[in-house]
């Protein structure tokens, strides 16, 4: 079985998210389903309050006009998407590219060990407001640059956007993009559809300019 850290939402309506076993809202986790573009992110890339087809994942899957897996979390940190891109990885998986949608740099999450009967339960979450802001961006500077790094090392093309002000300004001015919010989901707060395929578009266009650099 392909171990993923624990999925972070321990109760949604299975009306609108189709999820597998391990909580993601993906197909059942075999070596084929990773053969594909792997989407990392919290719930604007999720796809939160929105039918699958008006998803990031979507979007990109018929931009690129192949398999995208949806492996992000809501609620989930920078933190969380290096310690799940490392852990794919040490398995043996390799993805055909890599999408990052860089969470709030002030989330602080601990994920422990996964276990056969309380996968969720391994999760804390709190908001880091009172931590020193300096040290905060600082570790989640380094937590993106490890990221970077072993995307790099794999020859994996990779493309990030930012989730707000604070994300952008840990990136630097290198990475100028911010997600583009258009519209709304039905919840009134996070992407709406034509928000998604519109930063389907932008992550295309860094694997584009990437190829000629």
């Amino acid at each position: 079985m392909i171990q993923v850290l624990a999925a972070t939402n321990t109760v949604l309506p299975r009306k609108l998210y189709r999820l597998n076993s391990q909580g993601y809202r993906a197909p059942e986790f075999t070596p084929e389903v990773f053969d594909s573009t792997w989407v990392f992110g919290c719930s604007f890339a999720f796809g939160w309050a929105l039918a699958e087809q008006y998803t990031l994942s979507h979007y990109l899957s018929d931009t690129l006009g192949e398999p995208v897996l949806n492996l992000a979390q809501g609620g989930s940190s920078i933190r969380y998407q290096v310690d799940q891109f490392a852990l794919l990885l040490s398995q043996g998986l390799r993805p055909r590219r890599v999408a990052v949608v860089w969470p709030d740099p002030q989330r602080w999450p601990w994920v422990g060990t996964l276990g056969p009967n309380q996968p969720q339960l391994s999760r804390q979450l709190f908001w880091a407001h009172a931590a020193d802001e300096e040290y905060t961006q600082e570790r989640a500077r380094r937590d993106i640059r490890e990221f970077q790094v072993m995307a790099d090392l794999i020859a994996v093309p990779r493309a990030e956007l930012s989730w707000s002000e604070a994300t952008r300004r840990v990136m630097g001015d290198d990475y100028d993009l911010s997600y583009p919010q258009i519209d709304t989901a039905s919840d009134g707060q996070h992407p709406g559809p034509h928000s998604n395929q519109r930063c389907a578009g932008l992550f295309q266009d860094q694997w584009l300019a990437a190829q000629h650099t």
